[in-house]
């Protein structure tokens, strides 16, 4: 293959890679605004709405790939399972926090 013809399957990845990072830092800002008062009442709305898009377009960028014939390399493949790791200990972490403040 050359450069011409993975301009286009490449083209397709750049909005799923800006959306992923868009995500990820509007998550950033979320936790952040959980430690931090004046920002309380838009902690949960960032933090979820961030991961969402976050995950929207991991996943978009994972299928583009996979729908192109491309097999990620191992550190893409490790990075991709590590990140929903990180979201699920995270939430398990958060759902905790709300129910031990309920009590």
């Amino acid at each position: 293959m050359n450069a011409r013809s993975e301009a286009g399957p490449l083209r397709a990845l750049a909005p799923l890679n800006t959306f992923s990072a868009l995500g990820a830092g509007i998550a950033g800002v979320g936790l952040g605004a959980l430690l931090a008062s004046p920002l309380r009442g838009l902690a949960w709305p960032l933090l979820l709405g961030g991961t969402g898009v976050h995950l929207f377009a991991m996943v978009g960028r994972r299928r583009v790939l996979v729908g192109q014939g491309r097999r990620p390399p191992a550190w893409e493949q490790a990075g991709y399972w590590l990140c929903w790791a990180i979201i699920a200990a995270a939430a398990v972490v958060l759902v905790w926090g709300a129910l031990r403040q309920g009590r």
